[in-house]
């Protein structure tokens, strides 16, 4: 599980980027499902990271549900989870209609998947931030925007690294009237393993 920490930009906090790398290794098959995980002060020492740094990684791999421990005995690749989808719904804001929708979002496809919300507040900035520290890591990426138009220049190229058959874009207001309608447009899209 030696990482080459000569490729950390430091553009990602480093316990992200670690876990980040250890799910790639994980989707990858280079570690098969119940395979046990160097320990913390393993992994500690043998890459220089600090202790505290390699447990939140860990902390983060258990959250999202790609590891497990034992007590006593280590941390194992999780055999439920670790197939499962992982979606990213970037919005560029909240309001109840959307916080209703993306919780539907969830709770229909928490069988298959795994989701995460990101808000980007209408910063382009902070949008290509998220793409780029998620790209490879996610399934499909679910993209909200109302107020900034795709043809928008900066916006497509910042959405162009996402392969397209991965994007799922809403630029509808919502609504009572048109939240089904988006929910069965967006759930129609991801294709369940």
């Amino acid at each position: 599980m030696k990482q080459n920490l000569q490729k950390y930009s430091g553009k990602l906090p480093l316990k992200y980027w670690i876990a980040d790398n250890i799910i790639q290794d994980i989707e990858k098959g280079l570690f098969k499902q119940n395979s046990k995980l160097s320990s913390i002060n393993h992994y500690s020492k043998q890459t220089g990271v600090s202790r505290d740094t390699v447990e939140k990684a860990y902390v983060r791999l258990k959250e999202l549900g790609y590891i497990t421990s034992a007590p006593g005995k280590g941390f194992y690749v999780n055999t439920v989870l670790s197939s499962k989808l992982r979606i990213m719904i970037l919005l560029e804001d909240i309001d109840e209609h959307r916080a209703a929708i993306c919780k539907e979002i969830i709770l229909k496809t928490s069988n298959f998947a795994h989701a995460e919300i990101r808000l980007f507040f209408q910063n382009l900035k902070l949008l290509q931030e998220h793409i780029e520290q998620g790209i490879g890591n996610y399934h499909y990426y679910i993209i909200w925007h109302t107020i900034m138009p795709i043809s928008d220049l900066n916006m497509e190229s910042i959405l162009g690294i996402i392969p397209v058959n991965k994007l799922i874009q809403i630029d509808k207001l919502t609504s009572e009237s048109n939240a089904q309608e988006i929910l069965q447009g967006v759930l129609a899209r991801i294709v369940i393993p």
